[in-house]
């Protein structure tokens, strides 16, 4: 895909997520979790009309969050029926602990929401 390498993420353990932008139904996030060179939570914008219909990276590794996580995110459609996306961080000595970092979708764009800690 045009533009489309170095996205952050290797590929190992669930570190990618692709969702729809509500705004455009041509365009997508690709969310990616940085475990090796570049830590964090980040997004890229995918237009799916660009390079003649093929797909194109139009912005790449926008950072959210700029320290180690999990290798894993998700996203959950939320009750207004926008999307969430959740990633959880490490502690010390890459142990994962019980924050996750939560980020609403709608047609505005992207929006931190408080962490959540779940027990143990």
């Amino acid at each position: 895909m045009m533009d489309g390498d170095s996205i952050a993420g290797g590929g190992w353990y669930q570190e990618l997520v692709i969702i729809p932008t509500p705004a455009d139904d041509s365009s997508y996030y690709l969310f990616s979790v940085g475990v090796t060179y570049q830590f964090g939570l980040m997004y890229s914008i995918i237009d799916m009309k660009g390079d003649g219909g093929l797909g194109s990276v139009t912005q790449k590794n926008v950072q959210l969050i700029n320290f180690l996580m999990v290798d894993c995110i998700l996203a959950i459609k939320h009750g207004n029926g926008r999307l969430v996306v959740n990633g959880q961080t490490i502690s010390g000595g890459f142990v994962p602990n019980n924050s996750w970092h939560k980020f609403l979708i709608d047609p505005s764009g992207i929006t931190a929401m408080p962490i959540q800690n779940l027990g143990h």
